[in-house]
C-alpha cells in the first residue's frame, strides 16, 4: 500500500518519497512540514483507496502458476 502511496505522490506531485519514508519511523528519515502539507492533501483520496482496493502482499504467485 505505500508502494502505491509514493506512487500517487510521484505521479501527481513529483515527490520521490519511497514507502520507508513514509512510514517516518526514525529521525533520519522524518518528512519535513512541507511534505506532510502535500501529503495531507491526498489523504481523503488515500482513504478511498484503502477502502476499495485489496492489496494482496502476503503471497508471491496469486495466479498459483509456478
Amino acid at each position: 500500500m505505500l508502494s502505491a502511496f509514493s506512487n500517487i505522490l510521484y505521479v501527481k506531485e513529483g515527490l520521490r518519497i519511497t514507502p520507508t519514508q513514509l512510514k517516518s519511523t526514525s529521525a533520519i528519515s522524518m518528512l519535513d512540514k512541507a511534505t506532510i502539507d502535500i501529503i495531507a492533501k491526498y489523504e481523503e483520496y488515500f482513504k478511498k483507496i484503502e477502502e476499495i482496493v485489496e492489496f494482496i502482499d502476503d503471497i508471491r504467485n496469486p495466479t498459483g502458476r509456478q
